[in-house]
């Protein structure tokens, strides 16, 4: 909702014909461009590489609860 609010008024610097077009069009490309990669690393990548390490810890804590497992079956039975 906010990349939009910052998006539309930036087209018009972006695209739009008249005096002064080159001075305004370059700081609409550039909020344009700014907004629409932080809106694509926010949505897309983040989450993307969150997933990927999140499962990376989880296969870990498994390795893990898999060797303290063996090493209970490995020590010998106290007699009390």
């Amino acid at each position: 909702m906010a990349g939009s609010d910052r998006i539309y008024p930036a087209t018009v610097y972006a695209v739009e014909p008249g005096l002064d077009v080159k001075s305004r069009m370059g700081m609409g490309i550039v909020v344009v461009g700014g907004t629409l990669f932080s809106l694509v690393l926010t949505l897309f990548i983040i989450p993307a590489v969150y997933v990927l390490w999140s499962r990376e810890h989880k296969r870990n804590e498994a390795l893990e609860t898999a060797e303290k497992a063996e090493q209970k079956e490995k020590l010998p039975a106290r007699n009390g």
